[in-house]
């Protein structure tokens, strides 16, 4: 079974390996989502038990995770743990993500007009995974990314054996060419309204001209 040596945050099953962890950020509304996920045969027969008891050492107050909402998981082969989290900001996301804390973070912006992602993981992060399908999700026009799948607004990246930088760039004001199209068409209206009514001011005085 292969494992990898790469990013995770959770205390939860940190002596596992085989896990499968399912990891998202939305940039458009600042939610992170995480699911840690194992084969049914590791746990005990009480599968429901097992995960309730990893909740509530995860979710206890003393617990740097505290913050997340913990839900279970239950799948015919796979089960585990999800984690969900609304940051008021780019910048406590940044802040106090356990995600990236195993990154270096050369940079990340989050503006109304872009995002700018470019970080890189740290030589020290030693968490044992089967498999990381990490997801970005973010409205706009892409300018630049190493994603290894791209879905509409969603960037993802595959991560098994060896660790990924992760780069990406969106434009958030791709709608601009749509703006400008539609003041063009106000601006061509108006102009045509214009010319109609110097048009019909013309002809009415030509017309009281031709009766004097």
């Amino acid at each position: 079974m292969r494992k990898i040596k790469y990013i995770i945050f959770l205390i939860l099953f940190v002596s596992v390996t085989g896990c499968t962890v399912n990891y998202s950020y939305d940039f458009d509304n600042n939610t992170e989502n995480v699911e840690l996920l194992n084969d049914n045969s590791f746990f005990s027969l009480n599968i429901d038990n097992y995960l309730q008891q990893s909740i509530d050492i995860n979710s206890d107050e003393t617990s740097p995770l505290n913050y997340y909402e913990f839900n279970k998981i239950f799948g015919d082969k796979m089960s585990g743990i999800s984690l969900s989290y609304e940051y008021d900001s780019i910048f406590d996301y940044k802040e106090y993500s356990e995600f990236l804390k195993c990154y270096n973070i050369s940079n990340i912006i989050n503006t109304e007009n872009k995002v700018d992602l470019d970080i890189n993981i740290k030589d020290d992060c030693t968490y044992n995974f089967e498999q990381l399908n990490l997801k970005l999700k973010v409205s706009g026009k892409l300018i630049n990314t190493n994603a290894d799948e791209i879905d509409g607004n969603v960037y993802t990246w595959f991560i098994n054996e060896i660790p990924k930088n992760i780069k990406l760039t969106v434009n958030k004001n791709s709608n601009s060419l749509n703006v400008v199209s539609t003041d063009l068409i106000y601006i061509f209206i108006f102009i045509i309204i214009i010319v109609v009514m110097v048009t019909l001011i013309l002809l009415n005085r030509n017309k009281k001209g031709n009766q004097l």
